[in-house]
């Protein structure tokens, strides 16, 4: 029998030592690889806005301006934690798929209720100073007082421009995720961001009479005496009895003209007159001219200098337009086309994206199948380690029916364990800095690779210290505990 015994127990004792050998990288796999929040918690720790801040200033021939760049960063440093929030239920929806928890991994869905919805959308926007963004996206080109109204307009309705690009974000995803059969982007930004209160609000803060002042000083340049000026100010100050016309009439010619723009209508015309003030007109330029007599009518009687001043103000108020016709002229030809042309890219570009998207979700939900299906094994397998391993303890402890023996023996093999799986890690993690150093890495990505092996290797070394502290832990019970088990017993007797 003490034979029989000593084979069982060294077979027994191999057994362990292999199967603790073996559990070591399964339970690695199985608190990383296969841990959501392992995963999440090193996601977390890439703070992409800071990288991509120092990947700009690393690059000295970036295009981007300074205000741009300054802004992207901003933009990227506010929206970060609302990506990864979804990041986390996503990966923690996709885990639950593959470990059992859920029958069908539902992408789609998964995909509409986190990154591809409008609520994901209002939560990023809400982090984003739409003013700075505009700010640097506005071409340099475009006059001071429109880029100004843009800017009061986007102060005063960011919240409101926020929900309607939200809104529209919405019937455009659920076309790219197949649950509507269509989808038409002219109507869509017509219903939502190109609402006719946005463009209003540009209508009020903009200066209609100096706008309307300059035009009609284009339309009389050529006829205007040399060294005479037209102040712009007090031509603006004649036309500003018919602002409220033209505001009116602008009013008017919004939808239309938004209507005419994106496809929905074939014209539009909207008429302002200018005769309620081509007198006011008339007199602001008599006295431009008053004040600044042309050299050569100097010397002229005065008779004749009225006659000829009365012929420059004949043939300026002439030259300017009775009405003002708004109508598809002013955008020229082909501006229609070309939008609708543009739209139609849009519209063709979204039926490709929904076609790809099917099929890569289609793709994705068969490698998540199959992938279920080797986890499922894996984790299978995983669960009969560590039974094997505790069948194994116990059938241990009842051969040697003793404390010494079984503590001698476990901590043996658990501190042999311990040992060489810490050692060995040690010498992985050498060699693999060691490959790091020699590999090229950005400077903004510099401590990532050495931060995340550590974090990965983790639970291994856990593992390993706790096996050697308990190995040394089970022998030194197999030593005291003897002695203290003698004590007792002559204590008792």
């Amino acid at each position: 029998m003490g034979v029989l015994k000593s084979l069982a127990l060294s077979l027994f004792g191999f057994l362990l030592f292999l199967s603790l050998i073996i559990y070591a990288p399964v339970h690695l796999v199985n608190s990383t690889v296969l841990n959501p929040d392992y995963i999440v918690r090193e996601m977390n720790k890439v703070q992409v806005s800071t990288i991509a801040n120092d990947m700009l200033e690393e690059d000295p021939e970036q295009d981007f301006p300074l205000e741009l760049q300054e802004a992207l960063v901003s933009t990227a440093k506010e929206v970060e934690p609302v990506v990864k929030e979804q990041l986390d239920s996503a990966i923690h929806s996709i885990s639950d798929y593959l470990r059992g928890r859920k029958d069908d991994p539902e992408l789609s869905q998964l995909l509409r209720n986190t990154f591809i919805s409008a609520s994901f959308v209002s939560s990023v926007l809400d982090k984003i100073d739409l003013a700075t963004v505009l700010d640097s996206a506005l071409p340099e080109e475009m006059p001071a007082e429109f880029a100004d109204a843009v800017d009061k307009v986007i102060a005063a309705q960011g919240d409101e421009l926020k929900a309607r690009v939200a809104a529209a974000s919405d019937p455009i995803f659920a076309y790219l995720l197949s649950e509507t059969e269509d989808v038409d982007i002219a109507v869509v930004l017509r219903d939502t961001v190109l609402d006719s209160d946005f463009i209003l609000s540009l209508v009020d803060e903009l200066d209609i009479s100096q706008l309307v002042s300059e035009y009609i000083n284009q339309q009389i340049e050529d006829l205007v005496p040399e060294g005479v000026v037209i102040p712009t100010d007090t031509l603006a100050d004649a036309i500003a009895t018919l602002e409220p016309t033209i505001e009116e009439a602008l009013r008017d010619a919004v939808d239309p003209m938004l209507d005419y723009l994106l496809g929905l209508s074939d014209s539009f015309s909207v008429t302002i007159s200018l005769s309620p003030v081509i007198d006011d007109i008339r007199d602001v330029l008599r006295q431009a001219v008053l004040d600044t007599v042309p050299t050569e009518w100097v010397s002229l009687p005065q008779q004749e200098r009225e006659q000829r001043i009365n012929e420059f103000l004949d043939e300026a108020t002439g030259a300017i337009p009775a009405n003002i016709e708004l109508d598809e002229v002013i955008f020229g030809t082909g501006v229609q086309e070309q939008i609708a042309s543009s739209l139609d890219d849009v519209n063709q570009s979204l039926a490709e994206a929904r076609v790809d998207i099917s099929e890569a979700i289609s793709k994705a939900e068969d490698n998540l199948v199959e992938a279920r299906t080797y986890v499922g094994y894996f984790l299978t397998g995983y669960y009969i380690l560590l039974a094997v391993i505790v069948v194994l303890i116990l059938a241990i402890i009842a051969l040697h029916h003793r404390v010494k023996g079984a503590s001698r023996h476990l901590g043996i093999t658990a501190l042999v364990c311990g040992t060489i799986e810490l050692v060995g890690l040690l010498v992985l993690k050498y060699f693999a800095l060691a490959n790091m150093v020699e590999v090229d890495i950005p400077q903004a990505f510099q401590d990532l690779p050495e931060q995340m092996l550590n974090d990965f290797t983790a639970p291994l070394m856990t593992l390993s210290i706790g096996l050697i502290v308990v190995g040394l832990i089970l022998i030194v019970v197999s030593i005291f505990y003897p002695r203290f088990r003698g004590k007792s017993s002559e204590t008792e007797s």
